[in-house]
């Protein structure tokens, strides 16, 4: 490794090789000669740094991170569409176009209840059940909404996202068939947060796959149906989709525990529970949706009272909270390896 210099010290090393007997001092003919060499020799450090950085995965950039991945074949997951299951009085074609708001929407497929898929990617397009309009004119249609979202969109992997999983990728030594391999290849599939894996669950040569949406809710028929078809398709074990063959893989989605959440709160002046029962709800809800995120790299979530506590008494309006109770018990709640909270009613006690 190189030890970095700056303009100071380059030319402190410079004028230290030359003779005492001549003038050195600020301003002189040989200073003046040195000084350029010197600041060009610091830019050149100052590069020699940049390109250290760019060559250790902890510290590249974006850039220098896509060219390292590169090398293992990986790079980011690009941003996806929401798509929905839509509800129609009467048959639409395929490729009839809907607008809701700035969005713009596709019918996939044919017929009064197609999947219709987002236009832009992204987000954004997760949030837009109800009514749609006909971009183009359609004979006796009335009524044009969405009803489920499928698919939940997500936004092109970030930077940190994906430092985090090229260094799973470095550490994690995957290959076909393991834990490993299940895990990158399935949290690869578009709408998919998360997956547990556990092996030999039921004899050998059998896996199950245990899957999260990406908007940390369990995920729908029709987002299960695709893994399972993408990782297993029938006839199972056949090594026609992603698992080897002998492999006969099971795709389940993960179970939301409802949890109703009771508490006694003390108000700051002129606040009640009508002012503070939204954001309360919010900050709850956030906890879970925290939870949820670490859902696949822990044994089993632990939903802590004190924690919704504290989440509650970082809400304006609220002075204090006690007699916390989670399905009307104030222990903590220890959920199943398959399950993670979903927020029930929350009450004041």
């Amino acid at each position: 490794m190189y030890q970095f210099k700056e303009f100071d010290e380059l030319m402190e090393d410079m004028l230290a090789r030359v003779p005492d007997a001549y003038d050195k001092r600020q301003g002189s003919m040989i200073w003046n000669a040195l000084a350029p060499v010197a600041a060009e020799l610091s830019n050149a450090y100052i590069a020699l740094e940049w390109m250290a950085d760019q060559a250790n995965p902890y510290t590249a950039s974006r850039e220098g991170l896509l060219v390292l991945a590169i090398n293992r074949g990986l790079e980011p997951e690009p941003a996806s569409a929401a798509i929905y299951r839509g509800q129609f009085n009467i048959s639409v074609p395929a490729g009839m176009r809907f607008s809701r708001g700035d969005l713009t929407f596709q019918a996939l497929e044919a017929g009064t209840g197609p999947l219709v898929a987002c236009e832009q990617t992204g987000t954004r397009g997760n949030s837009s059940l109800g009514d749609i309009w006909p971009v183009d004119h359609l004979t006796g249609l009335e009524s044009a909404k969405l009803v489920e979202l499928v698919t939940p969109g997500e936004e092109e992997e970030d930077t940190e996202a994906f430092r985090t999983r090229y260094l799973l990728d470095l550490e994690a030594q995957s290959f076909g068939g393991n834990i490993a391999d299940y895990r990158q290849r399935v949290n690869l599939i578009p709408g998919v947060g998360g997956v547990k894996v556990t092996p030999i669950w039921d004899g050998p040569g059998t896996v199950k796959l245990t899957v999260l949406s990406s908007d940390l809710t369990a995920p729908s028929e029709e987002l299960v149906a695709t893994i399972q078809e993408t990782v297993d398709p029938l006839p199972a074990g056949q090594g026609y989709g992603l698992a080897p063959v002998g492999h006969t893989v099971t795709v389940e989605a993960v179970e939301e525990l409802t949890i109703n959440v009771s508490m006694s709160l003390t108000y700051e002046s002129g606040y009640s529970w009508s002012d503070v029962s939204p954001e309360i709800e919010e900050a709850v809800e956030q906890y879970f949706r925290d939870l949820s995120s670490i859902w696949q790299n822990e044994q089993q979530l632990v939903v802590r009272v004190t924690q919704i506590e504290s989440r509650v008494l970082g809400v304006i309006g609220v002075l204090d909270v006690s007699n916390t109770k989670m399905n009307g018990s104030s222990a903590n709640l220890a959920l199943q390896a398959q399950q993670i909270p979903a927020l029930g009613v929350i009450s004041n006690a």
